[in-house]
């Protein structure tokens, strides 16, 4: 009972319910946390001397030229930044841009695989996906996150690099969102079947389309990847790709 109440109360200070797996990754100022449900569209990053930053869809995310933030919803600590998600014809010119009252941080394509985050135009972080058909490190389970170097000692900059890291596209797929649009269907159908974490390599733990957001099943930031048994990656819906640069 004491270990119960005392994961309970870490849960309640993370904000994250203990079912959703959490990966760890080093930062300037300690590790950080990531966690993430592709199915929900949530992500949650901490670390220490940080504000969390996280990432909501609240009403699904929106396949609509019309919304810069396709329906994504970012707050960093108390404040809500204001998110724009471009993916341009030419890859070089796609980006994320986060926006606060007194910074902003910018995703920008590096090459085929890796992309630069940049904040108020001063690189502070160099986010590389994984390689196809990853696999867990030894004596671990969950598939690795992407590759962060980072280039700034400000703990905020290391938790963001992250937050970016799991949620957008890097390389070619930068300017889009590692999610899949909302599906029309009954929510007794969702919540009956089920619920994939889509972090591991196997059947089990992928529906088809699983694999942490990079492979090919239609999903915005898929590339013909994918994680393990269970296929293609859950990437988002359906945005646009584009010619080369």
């Amino acid at each position: 009972p004491d270990q119960v109440a005392a994961l309970a109360a870490r849960a309640h200070a993370e904000g994250v319910p203990l079912w959703m797996a959490r990966r760890y990754a080093p930062g300037p100022a300690g590790p950080v946390a990531v966690a993430v449900d592709r199915r929900l569209v949530r992500v949650d990053v901490w670390g220490p001397h940080a504000p969390a930053v996280r990432l909501r869809a609240p009403y699904g995310l929106r396949d609509d030229s019309t919304a810069p933030d396709q329906g994504l919803l970012m707050t960093v600590g108390d404040v809500t930044a204001r998110l724009v998600l471009q993916k341009k014809l030419r890859k070089s010119k796609s980006s994320v841009e986060i926006h606060l009252p007194d910074r902003q941080w910018t995703l920008r394509r590096d090459n085929a695989m890796s992309s630069w985050l940049l904040r108020d135009d001063r690189r502070v972080a160099h986010l590389t996906r994984p390689p196809r058909r990853s696999t867990p490190a030894p004596g671990t389970l969950l598939l690795p996150l992407a590759a962060v170097r980072h280039e700034s000692p400000d703990p905020l900059d290391a938790v963001m690099a992250h937050a970016v890291a799991v949620s957008f596209g890097l390389g070619d797929t930068t300017g889009l969102a590692r999610f899949r649009t909302a599906r029309r269907s009954r929510e007794t159908e969702a919540w009956d079947g089920p619920w994939f974490s889509n972090l591991g390599t196997g059947r089990d733990d992928n529906e088809p389309g699983g694999g942490d957001g990079w492979g090919s099943d239609g999903g915005d930031a898929g590339d013909g990847g994918g994680g393990g048994d269970g296929g293609g990656g859950d990437g988002g819906g359906g945005g646009g790709g584009g010619g080369g640069d």
